[in-house]
């Protein structure tokens, strides 16, 4: 979601007739990691997406996606604390999965 269009998705979440929940994937608290995954944003703009969209919506409920374990990466990497491995590698056919073996 590009900060352009942070403000339509703020009225439409506040709508009466629509449930106020977003999924906005950040993958990674690092910029390092953002672009080794070649995501064409960073944690800054995350966050800023983030919190603008908290404070014109109230009860916004946000979730959000953060990969752990990116080739590269520590266990507690960027700003992304306290995150648990789901499950022990990475999809076939995804960048992560070359490196895993």
């Amino acid at each position: 979601m590009s900060l352009s269009e942070l403000r339509p998705a703020a009225q439409a979440l506040n709508h009466p007739a629509v449930f106020a929940y977003l999924h906005v994937p950040v993958q990674s608290g690092s910029d390092a990691v953002l672009g080794a995954m070649r995501r064409e944003y960073t944690a800054a703009e995350f966050e800023r997406v983030a919190d603008t969209l908290l404070a014109k919506v109230p009860g916004l409920q946000l979730a959000t996606d953060i990969i752990c374990g990116f080739p590269g990466t520590s266990f507690f990497c960027g700003r992304a604390r306290g995150c648990a491995s789901v499950a022990g590698s990475s999809q076939p056919g995804a960048v992560a999965h070359r490196h895993d073996k």
